[in-house]
């Protein structure tokens, strides 16, 4: 004779079947299994009993025992006799019971998904393990989080005892400006990225206009006068030479418009002097040709009109002198005609 508990399958039969010297009595080793309300059948040959009403069988729900896992010395992990302590985020477990089913539990960290369920290929309904959340809200709470399996079929798990108190998981908690790091514990945000919150899994890099240097809590904003071209940048540079950004936040420097060049402090512009040329793409002022002068912020120069002149390099244009004149633009003054004036 044989018994199957629930779909008349291999996987569904009682072992180690005993029958009493009556005939009456069986009883066997039900096999692994999960469900309510499951239909006992015997079998014999080609016989087979009718269900009874109200005769069924019921598995008893998931049940924990006890977690193991995260295990880095460095931190201090710690192992009670039902949870873990000091865990770092994405850390894998194992959760030890009995009911898990023999594939498709899911696993629930306080109001996180437990990733990468894995049924224990030996022992299924016994085992499991997941890889922890690799965040947390910076709001909830980080110790004493209840786990939580839900066998294929959806029955939720409690403790293996039932005056034992829930099986739990506690994070380690890493400071602003770390992350968490295996088994060496915290790690330092590394120059160019920071976390703003305790126990982030990874930090988060800067933004183009903005660095930071090792174990940061924020991002600084470039100062005026320096620039950071692309995220992830360790610190600001200069402006090149005869470039400017005049404002905070900078990813490029500029050059001044025409007739303009970068002040000293590279964070602005100022005018070309009276008598002088250029700016802009070139960066420089020059003093103008000679016979030829221009207003200050003057990109080029003009000729000195008719009656003016200016002999020598950067010299304003002026009037002639008495006695002299001036016959064409962008010429010299000449002595007058005797008898001229």
């Amino acid at each position: 004779m044989t018994i199957f508990i629930g779909q008349q399958i291999a996987d569904r039969r009682c072992t180690q079947f005993k029958l009493s010297a009556d005939g009456k009595t069986t009883s066997c080793l039900l096999p692994p299994g999960m469900g309510q309300m499951q239909p006992v059948t015997a079998v014999q040959g080609n016989s087979f009993s009718q269900p009874i009403a109200g005769v069924y069988l019921s598995y008893a729900s998931p049940a924990i025992s006890n977690v193991t896992g995260c295990q880095s010395p460095a931190v201090g992990a710690r192992q009670t006799s039902q949870s873990v302590e000091r865990c770092i985020l994405g850390a894998t477990i194992t959760i030890n019971g009995y009911n898990f089913g023999p594939s498709g539990a899911t696993v629930r960290i306080d109001d996180q998904d437990c990733t990468n369920v894995v049924h224990d290929p030996t022992t299924p309904h016994n085992r499991v393990t997941c890889t922890l959340p690799t965040a947390r809200p910076s709001d909830q709470p980080l110790n004493h989080l209840p786990i939580l399996l839900f066998n294929a079929i959806g029955e939720q798990s409690g403790p293996a005892i039932p005056s034992n108190a829930p099986v739990t998981v506690s994070y380690y908690e890493c400071p602003l400006g770390t992350r968490p790091d295996g088994d060496r514990g915290c790690s330092l945000c590394a120059a160019g990225t920071y976390s703003i919150t305790t126990n982030a899994y990874s930090c988060v890099v800067c933004s183009a206009g903005t660095y930071s240097s090792g174990g940061s809590e924020v991002c600084r904003t470039c100062e005026r006068g320096t620039y950071a071209p692309s995220a992830g940048s360790p610190g600001c540079a200069q402006c090149p030479a005869l470039s400017y950004s005049s404002r905070t936040g900078a990813v490029a420097c500029e050059m001044c418009a025409p007739g303009y060049v970068a002040d000293s402090t590279q964070t602005g512009c100022v005018p070309c002097a009276a008598g002088q040329q250029g700016g802009g793409a070139s960066g420089v002022c020059t003093n103008c040709p000679a016979l030829s002068s221009s207003k200050p912020g003057s990109a080029v120069c003009s000729s000195c009109p008719a009656g003016e002149s200016a002999p020598t390099q950067g010299d304003l244009c002026v009037p002639c002198m008495a006695g002299s004149y001036g016959p064409s633009i962008g010429g010299l003054c000449f002595p007058c005609d005797i008898g001229k004036v």
